[in-house]
């Protein structure tokens, strides 16, 4: 639950957004520049975000929205050891 509030304030919204941003970036490669094109048609939206603008609902909404499809998918992959391990499609996974 969040502190002093029954609702998410817009800093909690940004924190939660900037934090998800970040890990894709981390995990893809991407820029935040493809992000706020892919999801809003504006390359400049989450730096803007980051630098304390005020943004709506709907934009917190579609970025959420466009980073959860575009987020690396998790598969099982086989080890020669005959183990499994977890490997997203943007790992290279060596052929057994």
């Amino acid at each position: 639950m969040i502190r002093g509030s029954r609702y998410p304030t817009e800093k909690h919204l940004r924190h939660a957004l900037l934090d998800r941003v970040r890990r894709f970036v981390a995990l893809t490669g991407r820029s935040r520049s493809e992000i706020g094109v892919g999801a809003l048609n504006d390359k400049a939206a989450v730096g803007r975000i980051e630098e304390g603008s005020n943004f709506k609902i709907g934009t917190y909404q579609r970025l959420m929205t466009w980073l959860d499809d575009n987020w690396p998918r998790r598969r099982l992959t086989q080890r020669k050891s005959g183990r499994r391990q977890e490997a997203t499609d943007n790992d290279s996974v060596s052929q057994v």
